[in-house]
């Protein structure tokens, strides 16, 4: 078991490329997604090795008027298992001020688990392949910039983008280049 209670016996074990999707909608957006980055590539046991531009899309599921979100997503890799690896998604989100008390609201991060190689995973606290990752706009887009070809669900990224349908499609817009954190 892992410190976040997965049994994880059956996994993989070694180096693990993994693909992290960052969200923030509140703040500096992309100061935010820069600290996240940031953070995540000083975690023991884990390096960032590609990061793709933001993208700003509308929220999805949330009240009028909420602030749109800039997303990117995060090529890493580790030698952690799935629940350890959740556990410090989990931590850097408290650490950056995301507060979980609900479910649908604002947050100054949000870090999903994409997928991890060769990771099929279901438990109640994560399921990998993320269930909707092939789905969100949001997410494929980002995507397509750092690992086009990798297969998910049976599809590359680039063809779940050209199959989603347009009543499906969440306006997406690049935004600009993540910049290096800056520390204060």
């Amino acid at each position: 078991m892992s410190d976040s209670g997965l049994a994880d016996s059956n996994l993989p074990r070694g180096l693990l490329s993994a693909y992290i999707g960052l969200g923030s909608n509140q703040g500096d957006r992309l100061v935010q997604l820069s600290e996240a980055v940031y953070h995540l590539d000083g975690a023991l046991d884990l390096e960032v090795v590609a990061v793709s531009s933001a993208y700003e899309s509308a929220p999805s599921g949330m009240p009028p008027g909420t602030r749109d979100f800039l997303n990117a997503v995060i090529k890493i890799s580790t030698r952690m298992q799935p629940g350890d690896l959740l556990a410090t998604c989990l931590g850097l989100e408290t650490l950056m001020g995301r507060n979980r008390s609900w479910v649908v609201s604002d947050r100054p991060i949000d870090l999903d688990i994409l997928h991890m190689q060769d990771v099929i995973l279901r438990t109640p606290d994560l399921i990998l392949p993320h269930p909707r990752a092939h789905v969100r706009t949001f997410v494929l887009m980002p995507w397509i910039e750092i690992e086009p070809g990798l297969r998910l669900h049976g599809a590359t990224i680039e063809e779940w983008l050209e199959m989603l349908p347009p009543e499906d499609r969440i306006p997406c817009e690049y935004f600009g280049e993540i910049p290096p954190y800056q520390m204060l």
